[in-house]
């Protein structure tokens, strides 16, 4: 196959291109040119362009295949999927579970709620130059694109609506947080249920699913997130202790002590989302952000790697980049001083 690849050098999309290529496709990368030389000895053609105002220079082309790991503004997939109308079979984009309203309810599927802006609303968004975009609007907005991708390529889409995506060169560190911090050893402060379900994927194992997509022409709205069985808080941190082969000891800690000492859920200890305590007043806990149901994805050939294995490879490439900071995570000082003071409560 000839694959379209918009982005394809930082993450996820590395690995499209790394597994289209084993499995002898031919790619083309559209992107800005930052880090391109990665393919620079293979038969990868680099078309160096802004997907916001470069598009013309897909004109005149043909894919079997087309991958998008990379917009979040629905005016993005506009202008993008009514240039490849007629011009390719199948179109992947990367969505996310932020689609949801929330996550509160276990076993959230498909058919759950995912709110959207008003026309209105939208182009209020797009002229307010104090806001960040996507900022608060990144749910709304990815599913807002895949409406726009079905209107424009119907029957051709994939939509895949990832959770936490992990493995070598994930640059969020949400996952390489805990496996440098229980690498390190000594007391490690965990959030109180040592039981609570906790889901990511290997990007790899993604970017294997999409070229599987591509192959069989597999269609349609996908949650994508792992493994394909429950997995706790305590299995990840003990799986993470076997593989870096660590003495860490684990300081299960409550939710309000941590909340009242301003830890940030999801950031500062990554995968964790109170389960008594909702993010929003007036809210809900978030209990189900560990138990999205990703069955229709299994069955339709989404597949995870051991732990173990995505583990050590991070684990491997954490230690060769050799950062000294992670963004995400608490800092060893900062972690010291709230482990002090529960030790005075």
């Amino acid at each position: 196959m000839n694959i379209l690849v918009i982005g394809g050098t930082k993450f996820l999309g590395r690995f499209v291109v790394q597994e289209a290529l084993s499995r002898g496709h031919q790619v083309t990368l559209l992107n800005r040119g930052n880090y391109n030389e990665i393919f620079a000895e293979t038969s990868v053609e680099m078309l160096i362009g802004d997907r916001n105002s470069d598009l013309e220079i897909l004109q005149g082309r043909t894919w079997d295949a087309v991958v998008d790991t990379c917009a979040f503004l629905p005016e993005q997939v506009t202008k993008l999927t009514k240039l490849l109308q007629g011009k390719t079979k199948h179109y992947t984009f990367i969505s996310s579970i932020s689609v949801y309203q929330d996550w509160v309810p276990e076993g959230i599927d498909e058919s759950y709620d995912t709110p959207t802006l008003s026309a209105e609303k939208l182009q209020e968004v797009m002229n307010d130059s104090t806001v960040s975009l996507p900022g608060p609007y990144y749910g709304p907005f990815k599913r807002m694109c895949e409406v726009e991708a079905e209107r424009h390529l119907p029957g051709q889409v994939l939509s895949i609506r990832a959770g936490l995506l992990v493995g070598p060169y994930d640059y969020t560190d949400r996952l390489t947080y805990w496996v440098r911090r229980v690498h390190q050893g000594g007391s490690v402060l965990t959030p109180e249920n040592p039981h609570q379900k906790v889901q990511f994927i290997d990007a790899r194992d993604v970017a294997r699913w999409i070229l599987h997509a591509m192959e069989y022409q597999v269609t349609g709205i996908y949650n994508a997130t792992g493994p394909e069985y429950p997995l706790t808080f305590e299995q990840l941190l003990e799986t993470c202790q076997r593989v870096t082969k660590s003495d860490a000891a684990w300081v299960w800690t409550s939710e309000r002590f941590l909340l009242d000492q301003k830890v940030a859920p999801w950031t500062d200890l990554p995968l964790w989302l109170p389960e008594k305590y909702p993010l929003e007043e007036g809210g809900e806990p978030w209990r189900g952000g560990g138990s999205v149901n990703c069955k229709k994805a299994f069955a339709a050939g989404l597949s995870c790697r051991p732990l173990e294995d995505t583990l050590r490879d991070l684990w491997q490439w954490d230690q060769d980049r050799n950062e000294a900071s992670l963004k995400a995570g608490l800092s060893t000082e900062r972690e010291q001083e709230i482990l002090r003071i529960l030790k005075e409560v």
